[in-house]
């Protein structure tokens, strides 16, 4: 090792591989970011950034008690370190509701910042998935640009869920089982349809997509940055960017089902093969 980088770490009381790729490794950059399973139990949920953090991305973290008393985890440039005690204190970033009602209405947004930013999210992709259907999470967003819709599948294969002890079924054969229910839906050769499992939150002027995969890992996405166009493919996750395959964003988020719902089609064939090929 070049000596003087051994006396600038040694100066700074650093140790071990972890603490010496951080300083070596690039700052993560991009709207994306692929965290893997955690370390300890629980799930990831999105706090304030840590007292030392230097961006305001929310920090991925994971608490299995109470964190004064037992070691919880936080994702920390590339790898999952201990949660500092100086830091348990904060307290997980909201979910954004879905509205009810039967009406859409410009009031149902919410505000993201002072320049004019709104997010709604919508239960309409959450019926649609329940009812077997190629359908997801529906987000809208706002700015001074206008208002657009994206929408996030969770989309796993047939082995990661029975790894993970979870059943599948198909529609053109396991229609009207009860055993079935509630098991994720075959929509392509090996690709399954899940319930979106996660949140999304407002923090620091921006809009935060937190994607929970069945093995634990996840997806966090700036959703305000995500380019517009081509489908975004993470892993068990894509994200329709385009805002237009169930019309305008009025009637794709409405809280009336009657608007929003998706229901087979040639269009929503098409859809769904789109997406599915644009994400292998």
């Amino acid at each position: 090792m070049n000596l003087r980088l051994y006396i600038v770490l040694a100066a700074l009381g650093l140790s071990g591989c972890d603490r010496i790729t951080d300083l070596l490794e690039k700052p993560e950059t991009g709207p994306t970011r692929v965290i893997p399973a955690p370390l300890g139990d629980g799930d990831i949920r999105l706090y304030p950034p840590l007292a030392d953090a230097k961006d305001q991305t929310p920090a991925a973290q994971v608490r299995s008690g109470d964190c004064a008393k037992t070691v919880c985890f936080q994702w920390v440039r590339k790898h999952w370190k201990p949660l500092p005690k100086t830091d348990v204190k904060a307290e997980a970033y909201l979910s954004v509701m879905m509205p009810s009602g039967s009406d859409y209405s410009p009031d149902l947004w919410r505000p993201v910042d002072s320049t004019g930013k709104r997010v709604l999210v919508s239960a309409a992709g959450v019926d649609g998935v329940a009812r077997g259907l190629f359908d997801g999470l529906r987000i809208g967003l706002q700015d001074a640009s206008g208002a657009t819709y994206f929408t996030a599948y969770s989309v796993e294969s047939g082995a990661l869920l029975k790894a993970r002890g979870l059943c599948t079924r198909d529609m053109a054969t396991d229609a009207g089982n009860p055993a079935k229910a509630g098991c994720a839906e075959k929509v392509g050769p090996d690709r399954y349809i899940l319930p979106f499992n996660g949140d999304v939150v407002i923090a620091s002027g921006k809009v935060w997509l937190l994607h929970r995969r069945p093995d634990r890992s996840s997806n966090r996405v700036d959703l305000f940055d995500l380019p517009r166009g081509p489908a975004v493919c993470l892993p068990g996750l894509i994200i329709d960017t385009e805002g237009k395959w169930m019309g305008t964003p009025e009637a794709a988020l409405s809280p009336d089902l009657f608007v929003s719902r998706s229901r087979p089609s040639a269009d929503y064939e098409a859809h769904k093969a789109k997406l599915l090929k644009a994400c292998p």
